[in-house]
């Protein structure tokens, strides 16, 4: 995502809070990111990518039925957007996955489409 988002190493640092050499360790897969680090960097990647407003709510790429939304709070309480914020056990549910501690949703199709290069996502 630092390259998606053309950030050096220092600066993707910086904007997270966190040392130089922890995002090098998470890059080298030495350790794995805290959950929190995702997700602040899936935020910023989203602010980046003009996510929502440029991108199709959650249920839609999904394709979640009436009644998976009705039990869904993020479909219910943040219009389908932001959904990695909550890590919806219903999503892991959804997708036929069991939820990995990490995973971060990073495979989601939802995530995925403003993890692509600029050019590509704007399509």
């Amino acid at each position: 995502m630092r390259e998606v988002l053309g950030w050096t190493q220092t600066e993707t640092a910086h904007f997270l809070g966190i040392s130089k050499k922890a995002v090098e360790s998470y890059e080298q897969g030495w350790r794995q990111p805290p959950l929190t680090v995702c997700k602040q960097l899936l935020m910023l990647l989203a602010l980046d990518r003009e996510y929502p407003q440029k991108f199709k709510p959650c249920w839609e790429i999904m394709r979640c039925s009436p009644a998976v939304r009705e039990a869904c709070f993020c479909a219910r309480k943040m219009r389908g957007m932001f959904c990695w914020l909550t890590c919806s056990a219903n999503c892991h549910q959804h997708l036929g996955a069991k939820k990995v501690e990490g995973d971060c949703c990073f495979h989601c199709p939802v995530v995925r489409q403003f993890m692509k290069p600029a050019a590509e996502s704007r399509r």
